[in-house]
């Protein structure tokens, strides 16, 4: 489902590399992995339940988060309530699944942010 388009990186991967390897993060070859932006909660208990969440969606499409990266951004033009309102900037690396193939095209690929939503609501709300 979420590596399914993945395309080689021309240049084989060798900034992703450089990346991810400054996270402690090791890639596989180029092919194998994606990378994916995400933008969470600016509160810290949102975004980790949010992870949480990814990861274990990614899981069951037998796929691996391999790590996780915090964005810098460059916020000192914004006012203070665009400040609160912020998105939290992240990048999952993760890679591909051995039932996954290359070309395969999912019809579920769009299923996280349905499902990641409704899972952060409920349990924000306190039911399950």
């Amino acid at each position: 489902m979420i590596l399914a388009r993945l395309q080689p990186d021309p240049r084989d991967g060798k900034a992703g590399k450089k990346v991810a390897a400054a996270q402690n993060i090791a890639l596989p070859e180029a092919g194998q992995y994606a990378v994916g932006m995400v933008f969470s909660s600016p509160d810290a208990g949102v975004r980790a339940a949010s992870a949480r969440l990814f990861e274990k969606i990614v899981a069951e499409e037998a796929q691996q988060v391999l790590g996780w990266r915090d964005l810098p951004t460059e916020n000192s033009s914004l006012g203070h309530p665009a400040k609160a309102r912020e998105p939290f900037l992240r990048q999952a690396f993760l890679q591909r699944g051995a039932r996954v193939r290359p070309a395969r095209s999912h019809p579920r690929s769009r299923r996280f942010p349905t499902e990641a939503s409704r899972g952060l609501l409920r349990s924000s709300s306190g039911r399950r």
